[in-house]
């Protein structure tokens, strides 16, 4: 799993420079080298979907299994930085195609997941192509095909939310003061409230 991680960093740092449709190719490899085949059609590139009559998208890559949408790809030149602009398109697709689970790659891979109780998608990781990213192995284990699960990818994609709600909460003005009135309870035996607040300023 390492090795693999390590060949797609490598991948990426050789076609940094490439252009969009060469660059395209380098991120269908990579989902081949994870197991997904495009001669047996897991891997669809440029997918037209009609919205309305007058226009389409073309999302870059979905990855399917037999006839079922999994997760879509949207790419960005590695040596384009990353705006919230670029994730709109990654957006609309997930919207259009009704999937929970897009990735926006460019010089990082960005991971969204979106369900009914999302307002919009939400960012779950965000990766560096650094051989030792943390979040590196655990990209290979959900996304590579042999490992792969829609139900675990998508557990894993509501335990980050979870999480950076949690996160969100402890760092709050609210949790903030609980915290101040239970240190002013614990303490309060041991010193005067005078000297505690002073301590807490």
């Amino acid at each position: 799993m390492e090795n693999k991680w390590k060949e797609i960093c490598y991948l990426i740092k050789i076609n940094k420079t490439s252009a969009e449709d060469l660059f395209q190719s380098e991120i269908v490899n990579i989902f081949e080298n994870l197991g997904w085949s495009r001669f047996n059609k897991e891997i669809e590139e440029k997918r037209k979907i009609d919205i309305g009559s007058a226009n389409s998208l073309k999302p870059d890559i979905i990855v399917k299994n037999h006839e079922k949408d999994l997760f879509v790809v949207e790419l960005k030149k590695p040596t384009a930085k990353y705006i919230e602009r670029n994730d709109s398109q990654l957006f609309s697709y997930l919207r259009q195609l009704k999937l929970n689970v897009g990735l926006l790659i460019n010089d990082r891979i960005h991971v969204f997941y979106e369900d009914g109780n999302c307002r919009v998608p939400v960012e779950v990781m965000n990766i560096e192509f650094n051989d030792n990213a943390l979040d590196g192995l655990k990209f290979i284990e959900l996304f590579s095909k042999q490992s792969f699960t829609l139900e675990a990818l998508i557990n894993y994609c509501k335990n980050q939310i979870q999480s950076l709600e949690a996160i969100d909460y402890l760092s709050s003005e609210e949790y903030k003061n609980k915290i101040i009135e239970f240190i002013r309870i614990d303490v309060s035996e041991k010193f005067s409230k005078e000297v505690v607040d002073l301590a807490l300023k």
